[in-house]
C-alpha cells in the first residue's frame, strides 16, 4: 500500500492531532458544567480529586473535564436509550474506580502510555463536538445516524477509560519489586545511544530537518502513525543520502511530543551497540517498560524467571522480551503507539537482520505494536519487505522516487539555511543545486566543504572546485563525485608535503576502519602523534566528510556512505582503503599501546581482594584516571582488529610477547572497564592465530590464554579483580603454557603443591541454559566453533568461545526437536522428533527446511553426519539404518537391515567408510558402500547400547550401555579390545575418546563423567 492513499485519515485523528500541534481552537478545560456533573456523577468527583493534585495529574483533566461536554451531548439525544443507558453505566463506574486510583501515589504512573489515551478521550469528544456544530440543512445529530454516531463514541471512550483505569491501577505496581527491576532492565543492557535523541545523536550529527523542508513525506509518515486501518508496518526507504534518518528523527520528535513513541532504535555503524541486531529487541523492551506500567509489570514477570532472556537468540528474545508482556497487558494499551527503527541496513550481520525482519513481520507474533522501518533497498531486506508489503498490512515510503523537483526545492531551502550568510550569487546556487540533483548528503556535503574552505579560500575558488568537476560516469553513485572533490582538494590542490599527507591518510583511514569513534588525543597516542590538537588539524581539510564533536573530541565519518565509498576500489580509487592492510596496522597500534604501558599490578590501587570490583567506593573516577582513552580502545578492540587484519603472522612477535607477557595485565584492565565477558573471550580466541600457520608453541599458548581468561569471566572469582593474581594464576594447572610464562615471574603467592594439584583437570567454564525441556543432543562443528542445541521451541547454534545464540530456526518444524547433527563445516543441520520424520536446514539459505527421508520413512531415533559431511546416517524405531547422500533426492537412499529392535546410536568411521550402530545387547558395523554388515553383530552387552564413538585412526569403536558398562571392539573382527569397564552405579548413556585416542570418556545417569586409560 503506497502512503499516497492515506491522506484521508479519520475525522477524530484530525482532531487529536490538531491539539497535538496547537492548531485551531483550544480545548476547553474549565471545570465540567453542573448538567454534566449531574448526569455523570463520576465526571464530578473525579474533577475534585484532580484538582486537589493538578500538576501531577495534568494529562487528565483536559480529558475528563471534556466527559462533561460529551455527557450533555449524549443526553440531548440519547436518554431513553437503553444502550446508551448501559454504556452510561459503565463509564461512570470507571471513573468512580479512577478517582479512587488518583488518591494514591500515581505520579511514577503518568507515562507516555497514559497521556496517549487522555488524548485519544479528548478527540473522541473534539470530534463529535465538531459533527455537532456543523450545519448542513439540519443537525447532523438529529439524524439516525447521529444517534448511532454517539453510542459508537462512547463505546470507545468507555474502551479508552477502561485502558487507563488497567495503566493507572495501583495494586499492579504493588506486585512488583521497583527498585529490583530496575535492576534487571538495566542487566538487559539496552543501547541507550540508540534512542533517536540520545547525546550520541549530536556527536555524529543526527537531527530534524530544517523547517520547511521534507513536510510532504512527514505529513506522510504522520498520517500513516495516526491511521490504525493503515497497516502494522511502514517501510521508508531510499538510496544512501536520500535523508532517511533526518526525517525518521524528525517523525519521532512530533510522534515523542503526542506521547505517541513507544520506542525507537537508531541503527549506526559509528556505534558498536547500535549496530548489533541483538541489542534491538532488549532495548524496545526496555523503552516500553517506561512507556507502559502494565508492560513494565508484565516484562518484570518474564524477568523473574528467565532474567537472561535477553542473551538467548533473536526470537526467543522477541517472545519473551515483547510479545508475552504484550499478550497479557494488550486491553491497556493505546491502540496506536508506534516503534521506529532506522537504518537497519547499517547492522552488522545480514543474517540477523533478516532474521529479526521476519519477527517484525510476523503474523506468528501478533502485538500491537506498529512498526516505521527505514532502510536502503538492500537486496535481503527488499527481498523480505517485498513479501510482506503488498497487503493491506503494510505501507512504504520510497524517497528515490519521489517528485525531483520538490526534493530539489527542499534542498534549495536546506542549503540556503545552511549557508545563510556567505554571498552565493543566483547563478552559483542554481549550478550547486543542480549538482545535488535528489541526495541531502550530497547537499550537507557541499555546505560543510563550503564553510570550511570559505574562511581560507575565496569563495569563487571553493565554489570553482565543486562545479568544475568532471561528471560521473552513467551508471555511478553521484556522491561518489562529491567525495572525489573533496579528496582532491585535501590531497593534490592543497599544496602539502608528502610526509603531512600521509599522516593525513593515516589519520583518515583509520577513522574509517575503527571500531568506535575515538577521540583525537586516543588517535594522536595510537598513531604516535604528538597531540590532539595535530590530529585536528590534519583533519581540517577533511572536515566536510569528517566531524569531530566540539564537547568530546570524538571523530566520526559524517555518513555511512563515506566508509562504503571509501573501502570500494572502483568507486574510490588512488584513495582507496585496504581495510585488511589499514586493520594489520591497528592491531599493531593498539597491542603497542598495551605493552608500552608500564604499570605492572593493580593499576586502579584497589585496596584488598576481599572487596568486590562493585563495592570499591570510586572505582570509575580510578579507572578514568589510571587507563587513558587509547588503552581504553586498545584493550577493547585490538583483537577485533586482528579478525579482520591481513596476514597476522606479521605480528607473530608482539602477538606472542602479548600473551607471554601481558596477559593478566590486560585481563585486569579490561576488568577494570567493565568489558563484557564475551568481549574478553573473543579477544583471546586463537583462531586467526591458527589461521595463519603460527609457530605451535603460539598457537598452544593462545589457546590456554583462551581456556584461563573463559574460566575467569564465567567464574564468580571474576567479581574481584585481584584475583586474576592470587587465585585464578596460582591454581591454573602447572604443565599449562599460562602458568609456565607467569608464575616464575611472581613472588609472594600461594603456591599449592601435591599430587591432586599436578593432576587437577579445568573444572566446568560455563552453564548454559538452552531450554526448558530435557536436551536430549548435542552437536558440534568439526573446529568446535559452534554448538547446536534444540529448544523448545526453536533450533538454536550458539557460539562455543562466547555461549550466544547466532543463529536460530523457528519454523513450526523445529518446535520440540529432540536429535540434531550439524555438518563439519557447519552449514546443515539435520534434525528430527523422537519417533518423526527426519529434515534438514540449510543454514547457507536462512531457513530452508526440507525433508531428507522418503514420506514413508519415519520413526527416528539417531543422527549422525559422515566426516565429509556429504552424508548423514538415521537409525529409526524398527531396527533399521538409513543412509542418505545430501545432494541426492529424498528417494535415493541405502537401507541397512540387521537389528531386530530400536536403533540407539550411529557413528560414521573417519574414513567414512564404515557406520557402527547400537541397539538392544548388540553393536553392528556396516560396510557403507556394499550396505551390507561388517562380520556378526557385536555380543557382550547385556541391555541397551546407547552410545557407540570410533577412535580417531578407526581401530577401535567404543560402546556405552544401559547395563553400566563401557567396551572397546576391534571394530573389523568384533572381539572385545578392552572390558567390560565398569565402574559408573547407573546406565552409561555417552562414551568418546580424547584425540589421540589414549583415554575413554564416558557419562552415565548416575550423574558422573568416568576419565579412563583406553590403551591395553
Amino acid at each position: 500500500m503506497s502512503l499516497l492513499f492515506l491522506r484521508d485519515s479519520l475525522a477524530r485523528s484530525k482532531a487529536r492531532w490538531k491539539r497535538w500541534v496547537n492548531v485551531g481552537s483550544k480545548s476547553r478545560t474549565t471545570l465540567a458544567s453542573a448538567v454534566g456533573q449531574g448526569i455523570w456523577p463520576g465526571v464530578g468527583s473525579l474533577l475534585k480529586q484532580l484538582e486537589l493534585s493538578a500538576e501531577l495529574f495534568a494529562p487528565l483533566r483536559p480529558a475528563i473535564s471534556g466527559l462533561s461536554r460529551l455527557a450533555e451531548i449524549c443526553e440531548g439525544l440519547s436518554r431513553e436509550s437503553d444502550e446508551y443507558i448501559e454504556l452510561r453505566g459503565k463509564i461512570d463506574g470507571v471513573l468512580q474506580d479512577l478517582t479512587e486510583y488518583i488518591k494514591g501515589p500515581t505520579g511514577s504512573m503518568m507515562t507516555g502510555s497514559v497521556k496517549l489515551i487522555c488524548l485519544d478521550i479528548e478527540s473522541e469528544v473534539n470530534t463529535l463536538e465538531q459533527k455537532q456544530s456543523r450545519d448542513t440543512g439540519r443537525r447532523v445529530l438529529d439524524a439516525i445516524e447521529g444517534f448511532e454516531g454517539v453510542v459508537d463514541c462512547c463505546r470507545r471512550v468507555h474502551s479508552h477509560l477502561e485502558r487507563l483505569k488497567l495503566n493507572l491501577n495501583l495494586q499492579v505496581l504493588k506486585a512488583i519489586n521497583e527498585q529490583m527491576l530496575e535492576i534487571k532492565l538495566a542487566k538487559m543492557v539496552p543501547s541507550a545511544s540508540a534512542v533517536y535523541n540520545s547525546a550520541e545523536s549530536d556527536i555524529i550529527k543526527r537531527g530534524l530537518c530544517t523547517p520547511g523542508t521534507r513536510k510532504t513525506q512527514i505529513d506522510l509518515l504522520l498520517e500513516w502513525a495516526r491511521t490504525p486501518a493503515a497497516g502494522k508496518t511502514c517501510w521508508m526507504n531510499g538510496m544512501a543520502g536520500t535523508g532517511k534518518t533526518t526525517i525518521a528523527y524528525t517523525v519521532c520528535s512530533k510522534l515523542d511530543k503526542a506521547c505517541q513513541l513507544g520506542a525507537s532504535f537508531f541503527c549506526s555503524r559509528t556505534i558498536p551497540d547500535c549496530r548489533q541486531v541483538k541489542s534491538i529487541v532488549p532495548s524496545i523492551a526496555y523503552q516500553l517498560a517506561r512507556f507502559s506500567v502494565p508492560f513494565r509489570c508484565a516484562l518484570a514477570k518474564v524477568l523473574e524467571l528467565d532474567p537472561d532472556a535477553h542473551t538467548r537468540s533473536l526470537n526467543i528474545q522477541y517472545q519473551k522480551l515483547i510479545a508475552e508482556p504484550l499478550a497479557g497487558v494488550e486491553s491497556s494499551l493505546p491502540l496506536d503507539f508506534i516503534v521506529v527503527i532506522d537504518a537497519l541496513d547499517e547492522c552488522d550481520n545480514e543474517d540477523s537482520v533478516s532474521q529479526i525482519l521476519d519477527l517484525l513481520l510476523s503474523t506468528t507474533h501478533v502485538t500491537p505494536i506498529r512498526f516505521l522501518i527505514s532502510s536502503r533497498p538492500e537486496k535481503e531486506i527488499a527481498r523480505k519487505m517485498a513479501g510482506r508489503l503488498d497487503g493491506p498490512d503494510h505501507a512504504r515510503l520510497v524517497l528515490h522516487d519521489l517528485d525531483s523537483s520538490m526534493v530539489k526545492a527542499d534542498i534549495e531551502i536546506y542549503m540556503r539555511g545552511e549557508l545563510k550568510g556567505i554571498p552565493v550569487t543566483e547563478a552559483q546556487w542554481s549550478v550547486i543545486i543542480e549538482r545535488c540533483g535528489v541526495l541531502f548528503i550530497y547537499a550537507s556535503t557541499t555546505c560543510r566543504y563550503i564553510r570550511q574552505t570559505y574562511e581560507f579560500i575565496p569563495l569563487d575558488e571553493v565554489i570553482g572546485v565543486i562545479t568544475s568537476s568532471k561528471p560521473t560516469d552513467k551508471g555511478k553513485n553521484i556522491i561518489d563525485e562529491l567525495y572525489m572533490t573533496v579528496l582532491d582538494a585535501a590531497f593534490v590542490k592543497s599544496g602539502l608535503d608528502g610526509t603531512i599527507k600521509e599522516r593525513m591518510k593515516n589519520v583518515l583511514e583509520t577513522v574509517v576502519c575503527a571500531v568506535q569513534p575515538m577521540t583525537v588525543d586516543a588517535m594522536a597516542r595510537l598513531l604516535g602523534l604528538e597531540s590532539g590538537n595535530q590530529i585536528e588539524r590534519l583533519l581540517m581539510p577533511l572536515r566536510s566528510v569528517l566531524n569531530v564533536a566540539k564537547k568530546t573530541g570524538l571523530v566520526s565519518t559524517l555518513h555511512a556512505s563515506f566508509p562504503d565509498f571509501m573501502l570500494s576500489s572502483d568507486r574510490s580509487g588512488s584513495y582507496h582503503c585496504h581495510y585488511r592492510t589499514r586493520h594489520l596496522k591497528m592491531t599493531k597500534a593498539c597491542l603497542n599501546s598495551i605493552d608500552a604501558n608500564k604499570s605492572n599490578f593493580n593499576i586502579c590501587g584497589l585496596a584488598s581482594s576481599y572487596d568486590m570490583d562493585s563495592d570499591v567506593e570510586g572505582l570509575e573516577k580510578r579507572v578514568s584516571e589510571s587507563i587513558s582513552p587509547a588503552l581504553v580502545y586498545a584493550c577493547r578492540y585490538w583483537s577485533k582488529h586482528l579478525n579482520l587484519a591481513e596476514s597476522p603472522s606479521q605480528l607473530i612477535d608482539i602477538i606472542h610477547n602479548f600473551f607471554s607477557s601481558r596477559l593478566l595485565l590486560w585481563m585486569e584492565r579490561s576488568g577494570a572497564l567493565w568489558v563484557m565477558s564475551y568481549q574478553l573471550i573473543l579477544s583471546s580466541d586463537p583462531g586467526p592465530i591458527q589461521e595463519h600457520k603460527a609457530p605451535d608453541e603460539l598457537i598452544a599458548l593462545a589457546h590456554d590464554a583462551s581456556q584461563f581468561v573463559s574460566f575467569y569471566v564465567n567464574h564468580p572469582v571474576s567479581q574481584s579483580t585481584p584475583h586474576i593474581y592470587i587465585s585464578m594464576l596460582p591454581l591454573w594447572p602447572r604443565s599449562r603454557p599460562i602458568s609456565t610464562a607467569y608464575m616464575e615471574r611472581t613472588s609472594g603467592l600461594v603456591r599449592p603443591t601435591g599430587t591432586v594439584i599436578d593432576r587437577r583437570q579445568l573444572a566446568l567454564i560455563a552453564t548454559w541454559k538452552v531450554s526448558t525441556r530435557q536436551v536430549e543432543s548435542i552437536s558440534l562443528t568439526a573446529d568446535g566453533g559452534r554448538l547446536v542445541a534444540p529448544s523448545e521451541n526453536s533450533i538454536e547454534v550458539y557460539n562455543t568461545t562466547t555461549g550466544e545464540s547466532v543463529l536460530s530456526l523457528t519454523d513450526e518444524l523445529a518446535k520440540r526437536v529432540d536429535y540434531v547433527a550439524v555438518s563439519p563445516d557447519g552449514t546443515t543441520v539435520v534434525f528430527s522428533r523422537c519417533e518423526g520424520i527426519a529434515y534438514v536446514w540449510d543454514m547457507r539459505n536462512g531457513s530452508t527446511v526440507t525433508q531428507l527421508l522418503p514420506d514413508n520413512i519415519s520413526d527416528v531415533s539417531c543422527i549422525a553426519f559422515s566426516c565429509d559431511g556429504s552424508r548423514v546416517a538415521c537409525g529409526l524405531k524398527n531396527g533399521e539404518v538409513y543412509i542418505c547422500g545430501l545432494e541426492q533426492e529424498a528417494s535415493s537412499v541405502a537401507r541397512l537391515k540387521g537389528h531386530t529392535d530400536w536403533v540407539m546410536s550411529v557413528v560414521f568411521s573417519p574414513d567414512c567408510l564404515h557406520l557402527a550402530s547400537g541397539s538392544y545387547e548388540t553393536v553392528r558395523v556396516w560396510d557403507v558402500r556394499a550396505g551390507q554388515p561388517v562380520g556378526e553383530p557385536f555380543e557382550g552387552h547385556t541391555s541397551w547400547v546407547r552410545s557407540v564413538s570410533y577412535s580417531d585412526d578407526g581401530s577401535r569403536l567404543a560402546s556405552a550401555s544401559e547395563d553400566n558398562t563401557i567396551r572397546v571392539w576391534d571394530p573389523q573382527t568384533g572381539q572385545t579390545a578392552l572390558g567390560p569397564l565398569a565402574g559408573h552405579s547407573n546406565a552409561a548413556y555417552s562414551v568418546s575418546f580424547s584425540p589421540g585416542g589414549a583415554f575413554i570418556a564416558s557419562g552415565s545417569r548416575d550423574s558422573t563423567i568416568r576419565p579412563g586409560d583406553a590403551l591395553d
